[in-house]
């Protein structure tokens, strides 16, 4: 919304279908207003993988739109490299559809230029895919340790040294997570292998070697594992505020770490969080202008993340995700849209980099009066 004029337009309550387009192509038709816990579900007994969103209740209009980074990314890239076509009511009323065939500036505008900026979006087709395993099953779960400490930099810079030699077909994402006794904080390194068992277990060999205190990894469906994993990093009660940033490689150095587990150390709950989500594999593989996402050779994505219950917290709760987000800044160079901050300096350059002046053409193009507007969309002031 935008001062005393605006409207929000809800399209959960009656575009929700989720309906095979073609199963044997594996071609997925979904509504705007799904969640990912019914797209998961629809597709569970399929063994069918879509690339959506890690907390379930995320919706698939922003999350794709917005780029989609999943935890099957390294494996199948992000969600919009996985959108065949979309279905969009423009200001003017006119429904068009956008492919890399068909209104070709608004399918690039639509894969990674964020929601709500052209049009709105009422379907999509996405492509889904077959895990890489034989019973298609894979190794996935926690791997955790004490949260703070001489440990955790060691496992910092085990993963440090590993990153290169990743292979994309293993995601291991190094989160703070609040999954300890009474939920207290642990760090963590959550783990997606799509791959046989026998070559996650010889990767994941070292850091078991480790003994961590709590494992729960588990061969198994990995819808089985996503719908299970709610209410750890969301807020469906209370509030949330968070912030986001793209670090390069190399800008995650001990001394960061430290710096990062110190902000943890005094944050103002164990629901003060701290998550990366990891770069490289197909992600990497598309250019920087491919699609409207620019963010395609990072080593992480860094998540700082707030959850709270009585709004007498809020200005402490924010107050740490700012000063989390003032640490990181001097070490990034962008920011997720997805993880959208409403006070990140020069929000053009970092969610969009050299894409954005192209958005704001095709926005004015489809949109010459502005209609969609709200604070940091395309083409605003």
């Amino acid at each position: 919304l935008t001062g005393e004029r605006g409207v929000v337009v809800n399209v959960r309550e009656h575009l929700h279908r989720v309906q095979w387009e073609d199963e044997a192509a594996g071609r997925l038709l979904v509504e705007s207003g799904a969640i990912f816990s019914n797209i998961y579900r629809y597709v569970e007994d399929t063994g069918r993988l879509p690339i959506g969103g890690g907390c379930p209740q995320v919706g698939i209009a922003g999350f794709l739109l917005g780029g989609g980074w999943s935890f099957l990314s390294r494996s199948y890239g992000l969600a919009c490299d996985n959108l065949i076509s979309l279905n969009m009511t423009l200001a003017n009323g006119t429904q068009v559809m956008a492919s890399e065939h068909t209104n070709t500036d608004l399918f690039w505008a639509a894969c990674g230029g964020g929601g709500g900026n052209f049009a709105i979006a009422t379907s999509f087709v996405i492509q889904t895919h077959q895990p890489r395993t034989a019973d298609g099953n894979m190794l996935v779960g926690e791997l955790c340790w004490p949260p703070l400490g001489e440990d955790v930099r060691t496992l910092w810079h085990m993963w440090l040294r590993a990153y290169d030699a990743m292979p994309f077909w293993i995601d291991v994402d190094p989160v703070w997570l609040p999954i300890g006794p009474g939920n207290s904080r642990m760090f963590c390194f959550t783990v997606i292998c799509n791959e046989e068992h026998g070559p996650c277990a010889h990767y994941l060999a070292p850091y078991l070697a480790l003994k961590p205190p709590l494992n729960s990894l588990e061969w198994q469906p990995f819808l089985t594992w996503q719908l299970a994993n709610v209410n750890v990093t969301d807020a469906q009660e209370g509030f949330l505020y968070l912030t986001s940033g793209i670090l390069p490689r190399g800008a995650l150095t001990p001394a960061l770490v430290d710096d990062l587990m110190e902000a943890l150390e005094h944050a103002p709950n164990n629901r003060s969080l701290v998550l990366f989500h990891v770069g490289g594999g197909a992600i990497a593989e598309r250019a920087r202008t491919a699609t409207a996402f620019p963010h395609r050779n990072v080593e992480l994505v860094v998540q700082a993340k707030a959850i709270w219950e009585s709004s007498e917290d809020t200005d402490k709760n924010m107050q740490w995700v700012r000063d989390v987000r003032n640490l990181l800044l001097p070490h990034l160079n962008g920011s997720y849209v997805n993880y959208i901050d409403a006070e990140f300096p020069d929000w053009r350059t970092a969610y969009y980099q050299e894409n954005y002046p192209r958005l704001v053409g095709i926005q004015r193009s489809v949109d010459p009066t502005h209609f969609f507007a709200f604070p940091q969309a395309i083409g605003s002031e």
